[in-house]
């Protein structure tokens, strides 16, 4: 056929539309968007599969066995040290030994050039230094399974409040680590109150890969469902609240720095503090992060956040009331 291209750039293309076509792809659309017979397609396919590509093929379409398939990843110098900056942050957000992480950052060791490769490398050492939670690996592994095959899982799951472990059946939406927590969180559709809820892996004490199989919405998009979000938590049902929080001088300066969330607004007080404003949908985490700063934070707003700021406040007081401190210091 006229305009057709060279066969390497031919193969690579193929293999990207393959990638991209999680069903298969029928022989003519291939053949159509190559500019090739289709012949010539399945010569193409045919020398794929010498090179190792898993390739199956049904009544006319051809396909990738995405369970065996990763499409090669080709990246520059920033790119790999930026896929490095994130596997660190991975490693320190579970303080535990994590296989995975520790084998790419082994393999960026081998691909980047000294001094850096040594850094990665000895980045990959540290982590299999680290303690080991085989159970959270193994159910980590089964959520992405399940996540990557459309497959529902059934979890044994403990409750933090009530302590009580109970069995759901849930469709994975997305995974999502939380540093201040070490772990990471599954979000999804929670078939026994059918609706997006999020669970701590740490708590699943038990998971099966059913048989069952699932989509996620075309409408679904986690980051919009975010928007209001502190962390991992959302209700989109929920009512927005406004957040308002003053900082003290001794801190502005790492306030106004960081970009915290979305919706945040900043203004400068007059004695070198700051204020912090933002709107979320619910108020238990972001809780959490106010505690982080002592008594260099003062909530504003909402009353009911104050108050029970105020109350944490009373009761860490309680804890040290009997030591003499130096009113001077």
């Amino acid at each position: 056929m006229a305009g057709a291209i060279p066969k390497s750039q031919r193969l690579a293309r193929l293999e990207r539309q393959l990638a991209r076509s999680p069903e298969g792809a029928r022989v003519a659309d291939l053949a159509e968007l190559l500019g090739v017979y289709r012949s010539t397609v399945y010569r193409d396919i045919e020398a794929l599969e010498q090179e190792g590509l898993p390739i199956w093929q049904e009544e006319g379409r051809v396909g990738l066995l995405v369970d065996k398939y990763l499409a090669p990843l080709r990246l520059n110098i920033f790119e790999a040290l930026s896929l490095f900056i994130a596997a660190r942050l991975l490693s320190r957000q579970s303080k535990e030994r994590d296989p995975h992480v520790e084998s790419l950052l082994e393999k960026l060791a081998d691909t980047l050039p000294p001094p850096v490769s040594r850094h990665v490398l000895k980045s990959a050492q540290t982590i299999r230094r680290s303690p080991e939670n085989k159970e959270y690996v193994r159910t980590l592994e089964s959520l992405m399974r399940a996540w990557v095959d459309g497959q529902t899982v059934r979890m044994w799951y403990q409750s933090a409040r009530q302590g009580n472990v109970k069995e759901r059946l849930f469709d994975i939406y997305f995974i999502e680590p939380l540093e201040y927590v070490y772990s990471c969180y599954v979000i999804g559709l929670d078939h026994s109150h059918g609706e997006i809820r999020s669970f701590k892996v740490k708590r699943i004490k038990r998971i099966e890969i059913t048989e069952e199989k699932y989509r996620i919405p075309s409408k679904f998009d986690i980051f919009q469902r975010w928007a209001n979000s502190w962390s991992v938590l959302m209700d989109v049902n929920a009512p927005p609240i406004q957040v308002k929080l003053r900082f003290t001088k001794n801190i502005a300066f790492m306030i106004k720095e960081a970009v915290w969330h979305l919706s945040q607004k900043i203004q400068d007080t007059e004695d070198g503090g700051c204020l912090l404003t933002v709107t979320v949908n619910d108020l238990s985490e972001i809780k959490l992060w106010i505690r982080t700063w002592g008594p260099e934070v003062q909530v504003l707003e909402p009353e009911s956040l104050r108050l029970e700021v105020a109350r944490d406040s009373k009761n860490v007081y309680s804890l040290y009331r009997d030591l003499e401190l130096d009113s001077e210091k």
